[in-house]
């Protein structure tokens, strides 16, 4: 069925995102500054990226928006995944891995339990947690990639907790997911 095919390319997607990152960690493994680069490329540099950074990968979004927005069959099948692979691997350059990673499963994860509009509690977890996340980051001093990281997780799970998905109440749940008994 439709959801199972759905089911299954997410352990695709997730295990190809693995194998490429850690195809780069071994490309950068004997640069001399290839510690750093790792660094850099697991948690990010946020709040360090310049206008010329952006710029720099302007292009590529733009040309992922206009294939999206103009020519509607590239947002099923492979030219789905080849989009959404060309801009994960230009924003893994700005804002590194574990971000990356996080915005895409965590916001998803925790609109699990909505029944109507859950793109948009989506999008609203994932609005929330970029807000409390860079915030919690400026005011502790803290690095902002994994602080962000961090303000997914809670937002993903009080989403769910908010949602009823533990207490059974939720309806939408993947198959196979029973939640926990007391």
């Amino acid at each position: 069925s439709e959801m199972t095919v759905h089911v299954q390319c997410f352990p695709i997607i997730g295990c190809s995102f693995v194998v490429a990152a850690s195809a780069t960690l071994l490309l950068l493994s004997d640069s001399a500054f290839g510690a750093e680069q790792i660094r850099h490329l697991l948690s990010g540099q946020i709040l360090f990226a310049t206008w010329a950074d952006i710029l720099a990968h302007s292009p590529v979004y733009a040309f992922i928006l206009a294939v999206w927005f103009l020519v509607p069959p590239s947002r099923n099948g492979m030219w789905f995944y080849l989009l959404f692979g060309t801009a994960i691997t230009s924003s893994v350059q700005l804002v590194g891995i574990y971000v990356v990673f996080a915005s895409l499963i965590l916001p998803a994860l925790g609109s699990v339990g909505v029944r109507t509009r859950r793109t948009e509690a989506a999008w609203t977890i994932g609005a929330v947690s970029v807000l409390a996340g860079i915030t919690a980051a400026t005011l502790l001093d803290a690095p902002a990639g994994p602080t962000l990281v961090l303000s997914y997780a809670v937002a993903g799970t009080a989403a769910l907790l908010g949602f009823g998905v533990f207490r059974g109440k939720g309806k939408a749940r993947p198959e196979g997911f029973e939640p926990p008994t007391s």
